[in-house]
């Protein structure tokens, strides 16, 4: 969105690609040292200019829970803001597939200390039924620093994967055993930003993540995209347009549109 109002046209996402076949080799992820083991749930340092694992995130899982058949099938979603908290997540037919809301367990008078608190992005189905759950934890005691991890998980306790943020505009996605399987960039203007773009291990753009009208996110990913990498950035976006919303007020409502924060 640029500071006149005007929509940013999205440029197709996705780089052309040959067609998998069934004796096509995928070289198996290699753990890096460094990575957040599976039950190593903490307060992990992000791991800099890590290049993601040539794994393949469309085979990443081959089950996927009913309740997220919607999102498995979906190749665009658009998320708005319904009321307060609460987002709707959308097809591109308008449909509403899912809704999330942030809840926050903040200590506010120690807003340096990491253990202080975590914020919390619960997705439901049209049912109010919790499907997927991110909880976001500060990774550094400076009150600077965009340092942080979601760690996403099902409503059953299984681990799905984190989601880390680098730098403003940076984010590695790790599976369960803490390979980087997708990373994400954006550049960063004086008053647009363009989409983020997600790239897989292979250099592959997988999906796009930017701004529509207003304080509306689009997220845009290839349909065979594998259902545990959907819901991980699933969960960066509302991350990412509950921050939208926050900087929209700060800018006086539906006014903050023109200045194009993240």
């Amino acid at each position: 969105m640029t500071d006149n109002g005007t929509e940013y046209v999205f440029p197709s996402p996705f780089l052309p690609s040959t067609a998998m076949g069934d004796d096509q080799q995928f070289p198996a992820p290699v753990h890096h040292p460094n990575s957040l083991a599976t039950d190593t749930l903490g307060f992990s340092q992000p791991i800099q200019n890590q290049q993601p694992t040539q794994y393949n995130v469309f085979e990443y899982s081959f089950s996927c829970p009913p309740e997220l058949c919607p999102l498995r099938d979906a190749s665009e979603l658009i998320l708005s803001s319904s009321t307060g908290s609460t987002w709707k997540i959308k097809d591109v037919s308008s449909n509403v597939l899912f809704t999330a809301k942030k809840t926050s367990d903040c200590n506010c008078g120690a807003c340096c200390d990491p253990t202080a608190g975590s914020t919390k992005f619960t997705v439901r189905n049209p049912n109010k039924e919790s499907v997927i759950i991110g909880e976001r934890f500060q990774d550094s005691s400076s009150c600077c620093s965009v340092e942080q991890h979601i760690e996403v998980t099902y409503p059953s306790g299984m681990f799905v994967g984190q989601v880390k943020r680098l730098a403003e505009r940076s984010y590695e996605l790790t599976n369960t055993s803490g390979d980087v399987i997708l990373t994400m960039e954006g550049e960063s203007g004086c008053c647009t930003k363009p989409p983020l773009q997600v790239f897989s291990g292979e250099g592959r753009q997988v999906a796009s993540i930017g701004r529509t009208r207003g304080v509306k996110n689009k997220l845009v990913f290839m349909e065979t995209l594998d259902i545990r990498s959907k819901v991980l950035l699933l969960i960066v976006t509302v991350s990412i347009s509950k921050t939208d919303v926050g900087k929209a007020k700060a800018n006086g409502g539906e006014g903050g549109r023109q200045h194009g924060g993240e």
